[in-house]
């Protein structure tokens, strides 16, 4: 049991207080219920009256006598089950070492959104570097054929990853096809992994982190990056303009997953210039030949789907890697391939461009 956040040391504190207030309570309600009856019965000269006030008397002792060694029982549950932890969890539970840790955890925050920050300006200083590189050979090389124009947003607009072989980083070298133009984006990249966005849903009741939580906004970053042609499109991007916050800020809602009706609400897609259907497992292949990249949920998980120049689905698991043998971020010749190594595909949308 982890006491070490805030929300959890509240808990222990709120729940301190509550058996304080009881174990007050109870003996005086006791106290003043017993006096009551007795008078009652008393007054009415009733021996009737007066034994049903004695057994209800006797009644309550019991309870309030069951409430207050409940504290005992539980702990003699816990030390016969060896777990000493909650005491701490109790003993800590003060205002003050709540205001602490609040501190400490807003610090913390404060501190990798500052890091955070500073790897994307770097990651955008370098693709505009990458582009105004592209101009100048362009220019130089002469090319004035007429075959663009001024007024041609594709130009204007160029795709970042179109043709170029997607590289599966960090977890290997290798890479794969990229027909439709995706990235591969891994929700552990040491860029943004840390990352805490929202207060529950990470391991051990910490909370949620790109690294543990964000499949869903990550698959759909790599979708959105390649649609909407901007690089700077990236899942802590997607986390912050879905979840409306900003950089250090969290959300409270008690888990990290994306759901499938965030990553598919025109709202929030609309901001990528995309669209997105939701489809059936058999629609998914056909999708992808019409240059429709793919987000499905299998077990647990979500995963970005693109196709190859020679027709293999292009599996972009945004948690796994090369090295896991039965998982792994790679071309697939059929769906029933993805589906023995990860269980069925539950849910599919497929993306395209508006």
């Amino acid at each position: 049991m982890s006491c070490n956040t805030p929300g959890m040391l509240s808990l222990f504190y709120y729940i301190k207080t509550a058996m304080n207030i009881i174990f007050i309570a109870a003996p005086i309600l006791l106290l003043i219920l017993g006096t009551i009856d007795f008078l009652g019965a008393t007054t009415a000269n009733d021996a009737k009256k007066m034994q049903k006030s004695i057994d209800n008397f006797i009644k309550r002792l019991i309870i309030c006598v069951v409430i207050l060694i409940l504290p005992l029982l539980v702990n003699v549950v816990m030390s016969t089950l060896n777990v000493k932890s909650y005491k701490d969890c109790f003993t800590n539970a003060t205002k003050a070492n709540i205001e602490k840790l609040d501190k400490e955890y807003a610090a913390k925050l404060k501190l990798e959104a500052e890091s955070i920050q500073k790897e994307l300006e770097k990651a955008e200083q370098r693709a505009k570097e990458e582009r105004e590189r592209k101009e100048r050979e362009e220019r130089e090389s002469g090319n004035n054929s007429g075959n663009s124009s001024e007024g041609n947003s594709e130009e204007s607009n160029p795709e970042p990853y179109a043709g170029k072989p997607i590289n599966i980083t960090p977890g290997g070298t290798k890479s794969v096809s990229n027909a439709l133009g995706l990235p591969y984006y891994n929700q552990c990249d040491s860029r943004w992994s840390n990352i805490v966005y929202d207060v529950g849903g990470g391991p051990n009741g910490t909370g949620a982190t790109l690294c543990s939580s964000s499949c869903g906004y990550t698959s759909f970053a790599m979708v959105a990056a390649g649609l909407s042609r901007d690089s700077s499109v990236n899942p802590y991007s997607v986390i912050k303009h879905i979840r409306n916050i900003k950089d250090g800020q969290i959300t409270y809602r008690g888990y990290g997953a994306a759901s499938t009706s965030e990553i598919t609400n025109s709202k929030y897609l609309s901001k990528y210039h995309i669209s997105a259907q939701k489809i059936s497992k058999s629609q998914i292949v056909n999708s992808l030949r019409q240059g429709k990249p793919v987000v499905v949920l299998v077990p647990g998980h979500y995963m970005a789907l693109s196709i190859a120049s020679n027709g293999n689905i292009v599996l972009l698991d945004p948690f796994t890697n090369w090295g896991n043998r039965n998982r792994r971020v790679g071309e697939y010749s059929s769906l029933s391939q993805i589906e023995a190594a990860y269980g069925g595909i539950s849910w599919a949308a497929a993306y395209q461009r508006i």
